[in-house]
């Protein structure tokens, strides 16, 4: 196997960013930049790595013959499309495997730098790509030494500079650096942006590839849609239907009639609506900015989505009300809460019944 003198400091490559990853990483071109760059570099890198035989089929070759599949395991990493206590290996000779890859793309390109090849260029940005989703990940804040253990290296540790920012929501370098100079995001000029800044505006842009880690941080920012995929595996909630005409995801605390509404695709905020005759608890249990929109042009359209009857005096008026919930520890909170409320209600007749039928 490959084996690193030291820990990889991997570059991203701006004039790849923008582009979409799907089509830049796709499997089949990165199965063909593999197989150039082994083609290319693999007899010079047996040589220099001292292999005996290199006629005889022996443990470097097969090394060799890995390396398509393992840059298909760190394309999951780099795109987002797994969760990294998921992705990491669980045995020694994984996470030597996965450093193997790193060490092939690192020695190579020392080998052909001279070449114009967008086969090692694409490489590089995928290991790019990957260390700046380590950077980010909380699990490595705690345990740096995993990312040391597959073989890269996290430059400036806690803060962002504009490639990064731009690479993780797939912008340009210009629009990240314009958003800086507004002030959107406050800089460090020695440093870059602390990461947790940079998250909190990251998570409004469409294109942002690491949502999870706003999910799996508590005090992170939020929006709907976040925040909706969130709800689909917890226990406490069960989705009813999409309300197309008002964009809005709607739930239903289980064993309750109790319901609410989230902005389905909302990328600012996480703003719930639900019928409710108990503002101050929901404010105390962390909805933010919380208003009643009964007097809203589009009530009769929020009340229809909830299909409120009237059990009850007054019962099918319950006012609408409307709020952010900023975090995903305040979203749990809320839950909690209208779980708690639910059951309270438990025994009585419910005033808040909700359909479970399509629109």
């Amino acid at each position: 196997m490959f084996q690193a003198a030291k820990s990889a400091k991997l570059a991203l490559d701006s004039t790849l960013l923008g582009d979409s990853l799907e089509a830049l990483f796709a499997p089949a071109q990165l199965i063909d930049d593999v197989q150039w760059v082994s083609g290319f570099a693999g007899p010079s890198l047996q040589r220099l790595l001292h292999v005996p035989a290199l006629r005889e089929r022996g443990p470097q070759r097969d090394a060799l013959g890995k390396m398509p599949e393992l840059a298909l395991a760190w394309r999951r990493l780099a795109c987002g499309e797994v969760r990294l206590g998921d992705w990491l290996p669980q045995h020694d000779a994984e996470w030597a495997a996965y450093s193997d890859f790193v060490s092939f793309v690192m020695y190579a390109s020392t080998l052909i730098e001279l070449h114009e090849k967008p086969s090692l260029r694409r490489l590089q940005h995928l290991l790019g790509l990957a260390a700046l989703r380590l950077k980010l990940d909380p699990l490595i804040h705690r345990q740096p030494e995993l990312a040391v253990r597959l073989g890269i290296m996290i430059d400036t540790p806690g803060y962002l500079v504009a490639v990064e920012i731009a690479a993780a929501c797939q912008l340009r370098v210009a629009s990240v650096r314009n958003a800086i100079s507004r002030r959107e995001m406050i800089a460090d000029p020695a440093h870059g942006v602390p990461v947790d800044a940079a998250l909190d505006w990251m998570v409004q842009r469409r294109g942002f590839l690491y949502p999870v880690i706003n999910a799996i941080t508590p005090g992170r920012r939020i929006n709907g849609r976040l925040a909706n995929q969130w709800l689909l595996q917890d226990p406490r909630v069960e989705q009813l239907r999409r309300v197309t005409r008002l964009r809005m995801m709607q739930w239903r605390v289980l064993g309750s009639q109790r319901c609410f509404g989230v902005n389905e695709q909302g990328l600012h905020h996480c703003l719930v609506t639900l019928p409710a005759n108990d503002p101050d608890g929901l404010a105390a249990a962390g909805l933010k900015a919380l208003e009643d929109r009964s007097d809203d042009s589009a009530v009769a359209l929020y009340r229809q989505s909830f299909a409120a009857a009237v059990v009850g005096d007054g019962a099918g008026e319950a006012p609408i009300h409307q709020g952010v919930v900023p975090t995903m520890q305040a979203l749990d909170t809320l839950l909690d809460y209208l779980a708690d409320a639910a059951q309270a209600a438990r025994g009585a007749p419910s005033d808040l019944p909700c359909q479970a039928d399509q629109e």
